[in-house]
């Protein structure tokens, strides 16, 4: 993420006050003495800077600092690997216990607010949670007094043919840390009477993303589609997956670049993706690339993974129902060939503006 895109979202955590740019890697008492703080807190994971020392030794020499316990299973290293391995969690993660996730989900929603004044609402998948989100609820927040937020369950996201990256329970968490988030329900994906009687809703409010407004028809009177500008307007999963995949395939580059010489050498490409369209997209526009570049090009076509998941249905007005299995298919595709280094590193960087699909990069002599 950019800086102002993390500020923007550290700045709408509700636990925090004051967020600056000017926090040096190696914490200095200096930035700590401008800033008034008496203590200075860090998770339970130690930080060392180039030489292998602690970056708040300097803080802990003073007796000014406390250790805080992270939360087990989730880290920025974990999401990163889920998005390069396009990793749909199920509603569980694999290492944070049931136990520790709702003892943290309680902790976040403290003492209830009182419901009262204008109530509106907005509703979404909320994965990623991003500067664009952030500017959206703290736009719609505006509108009105009590704000509620529906967040759709991870077997609602995957009936509409599509999935997450983070389960139901890590957004949920993101969205009730938020300063602007009043209460998260898990809501349905078409909305009815029943629903906005039920929570008290006078208004709805779409979020800046939202793609189908027609699920919002039987309650039509109550949506305000007056948008308000969104700076972040641009970010989206498939965004930050794609900045993520981009970095990836640059990094590789980098790895691989001290070994090679300008004498040639085979180079293998895979692609993935988990929509046929995406991968025949992708793998028309590389062979037209490659095709007056490199010879001795082979191309082959591996297997499909295909896992089966059990979905369920939310239909208007009707509860949950049993529907059919649903299959995530990942498509692969795989491209040997001679290449010289000068050659290499233009296909590197015309796979950098190749969208929605993963690139491994293998070399072999």
């Amino acid at each position: 993420m950019k800086d102002e895109e993390r500020i923007e979202v550290v700045k709408s955590c509700k636990w925090a006050n004051e967020v600056t740019l000017e926090a040096p890697f190696v914490t200095e008492m200096s930035v700590v003495r401008k800033y008034g703080c008496s203590l200075v807190l860090h998770g339970d994971d130690l930080v060392t800077d180039e030489k292998g020392q602690d970056t708040y030794h300097k803080i802990k020499a003073e007796g000014k600092f406390k250790t805080v316990q992270r939360s087990s299973g989730i880290s920025t290293t974990d999401i990163v690997g889920r998005m390069l391995l396009r990793e749909s969690r199920e509603s569980e993660p694999v290492v944070m216990s049931d136990d520790s996730l709702n003892d943290l989900i309680e902790l976040f929603k403290g003492k209830p607010k009182v419901k009262s004044g204008k109530v509106i609402f907005t509703d979404g998948d909320f994965d990623l949670f991003h500067a664009g989100h952030v500017k959206s609820l703290e736009n719609i927040k505006k509108k009105g007094d009590y704000l509620i937020v529906g967040l759709h369950p991870d077997k609602l996201v995957r009936v509409n043919g599509l999935s997450t990256i983070l389960s139901e329970k890590e957004r949920l968490l993101t969205l009730l840390s938020n300063k602007y988030v009043d209460e998260v329900v898990f809501s349905p994906y078409v909305l009815d009477q029943e629903f906005v009687n039920q929570h008290g809703i006078v208004s709805i409010f779409p979020s800046y993303d939202s793609k189908d407004l027609s699920r919002y028809s039987s309650v039509d009177t109550l949506v305000d589609r007056d948008f308000e500008e969104n700076k972040f307007s641009y970010l989206s999963t498939d965004h930050i997956i794609n900045r993520i995949i981009k970095m990836s395939v640059e990094v590789k580059k980098q790895e691989i670049e001290p070994v090679i010489s300008t004498e040639t050498m085979r180079v293998t490409f895979d692609l993935t993706s988990t929509k046929k369209s995406q991968i025949e997209s992708a793998v028309e526009k590389f062979e037209q690339f490659i095709e007056d570049m490199v010879d001795d090009v082979e191309t082959e076509v591996l297997p499909n993974n295909v896992g089966s998941i059990t979905t369920l249905k939310t239909p208007c007005g009707q509860g949950f129902k049993t529907w059919s299995r649903y299959k995530l298919v990942v498509y692969h595709r795989r491209f040997t060939l001679t290449s010289t280094h000068e050659q290499l590193e233009k296909i590197v960087q015309f796979l950098n503006n190749v969208p929605h699909v993963q690139i491994n990069i293998g070399l072999f002599d």
